[in-house]
């Protein structure tokens, strides 16, 4: 988990610097969400070594997304800027 969360929260640092699609974070305190974050982590047999989870969340807000030759052409391009920042 405390890998993920370094590698979620590198990229949310470069979508925030990037024109291309905007993101928000989320950091779930395990504490708080204790359930949650086990259940998370024991669906790809991880190791919870941290007391936070780090999400980033996607609001498109392009109204022709649902468009399905929109949807086929930013979905790539999205996935390729995900890709880009996840290295």
């Amino acid at each position: 988990m405390g890998a993920a969360n370094v590698r979620t929260i590198d990229a949310y640092t470069k979508f925030q610097a990037s024109p291309e699609f905007s993101v928000s974070k989320t950091v779930l305190l395990a504490e708080s969400h204790d359930a949650l974050v086990d259940a998370l982590v024991d669906s790809y047999d991880g190791v919870r070594d941290d007391d936070q989870l780090a999400l980033f969340r996607c609001v498109f807000m392009n109204p022709f997304w649902v468009d399905p030759a929109t949807y086929a052409r930013l979905t790539p391009i999205f996935v390729a800027v995900l890709d880009k920042f996840s290295l």
